[in-house]
């Protein structure tokens, strides 16, 4: 599935987090002379789960993006479909429409989207 324009703009920021440290671009900036606006990041949004009207408990997700895109984190050395069943269950409760698993456990990092 394709990303609208904005949707592409913001994965682009957040992609390229990954690669850059903070000093790296704050040396960037202060040599340009230019300023970029990063991508808002909340942390730990804490979403109810309801079973048949009743509230059970909460799901957390590890970020969310621009009020737009869940960022789940991961640490294992092989993401399973019970990782994607999770990011999906995230999505359905917030009304979003796109998670990325973010894998360090790996050998190289992974990081697949799931779009609902």
């Amino acid at each position: 599935m394709f990303l609208s324009s904005g949707k592409e703009a913001i994965w682009t920021k957040v992609r390229g987090c990954r690669f850059q440290s903070t000093s790296e671009t704050q040396k960037k900036r202060e040599s340009s002379g230019t300023h970029t606006r990063r991508p808002t990041i909340g942390t730990r949004w804490k979403l109810p789960v309801y079973y048949k009207g009743v509230l059970v408990g909460d799901y957390e997700a590890d970020f969310v993006v621009e009020d737009k895109i869940i960022l789940e984190l991961k640490a294992v050395s092989t993401l399973h479909p019970k990782h994607e069943a999770q990011a999906i269950n995230y999505l359905t409760a917030t009304g979003l429409r796109l998670a990325i698993l973010l894998n360090f456990g790996a050998d190289s990092l992974q990081h697949p989207r799931v779009v609902k």
